[in-house]
This record gives C-alpha cells, sequence and structure tokens, in this order.
C-alpha cells in the first residue's frame, strides 16, 4: 500500500463525487508547508506520483468523503494519534480472530452454552 494504492483509490471517489481534477485543487487550497495544488498536483496525486502526508491525506478524506479507514490503508500512513503498539495489537487481535474462526462452533462454546 502506499502512493499508488492511494491514487487509485483518490480517482476512484473524485469519478464517484464528479469533481475535476481543477475543482480539488482549488479545494484543498494550501497546505500548512506551503504546498499549493493545481490540476497537475491532483493528477500526480492520481497516478502515485505525489509524496503523502498526514495533512494531505486528512483533507483528501475530508474533501471526497472518503472512508477514513480505507483511505489510510491505501495511504501506507499511520492515521494520526495511531501507534505503531495500536496496529500490533490489531493485528494479534485479527489472527486470534481468524483461528477462532478456524475452530468447529462446537468445540468453541461448551454444552448448553448459545453462541
Amino acid at each position: 500500500m502506499g502512493q499508488v494504492e492511494f491514487g487509485k483509490l483518490v480517482s476512484q471517489r473524485m469519478d464517484q463525487v464528479g469533481i475535476s481534477q481543477r475543482r480539488l485543487a482549488s479545494r484543498l487550497g494550501e497546505l500548512s508547508d506551503g504546498s499549493l495544488f493545481d490540476s497537475t498536483s491532483i493528477r500526480t496525486i492520481r497516478e502515485g506520483q505525489r509524496r503523502l502526508n498526514h495533512e494531505l491525506v486528512n483533507r483528501l478524506i475530508e474533501i471526497l468523503s472518503m472512508d477514513p479507514d480505507e483511505a489510510w490503508a491505501a495511504s501506507g500512513l499511520l492515521p494520526p494519534g495511531v501507534t505503531a503498539e495500536e496496529l500490533r495489537q490489531l493485528r494479534s487481535f485479527r489472527q486470534t480472530a481468524v483461528a477462532a474462526d478456524e475452530i468447529p462452533l462446537m468445540r468453541r462454546y461448551p454444552l448448553g452454552v448459545a453462541a
């Protein structure tokens, strides 16, 4: 996941909401680092050629009404406030859940206990 995957997601969402590169650039405006956007800048995002940062991803999520979880995952960046330890805990939880799904239902619950 990273720039290319995020760019595809931005392109899809732009098509869904019917926003042009020029209009999106206008809505993005200027970021805190002084980055200004024009239609060429948006094209580089869509093609996965622009380096992503938290502010840019967050602004695109807001402007395009993107699913935040999907967008952050595609960007390859951690959402603000999420730590690597929290991601490790989530990964561990998922692995446990997958392992539990592989255990037959009869063995997961003792007799007389409803699922």
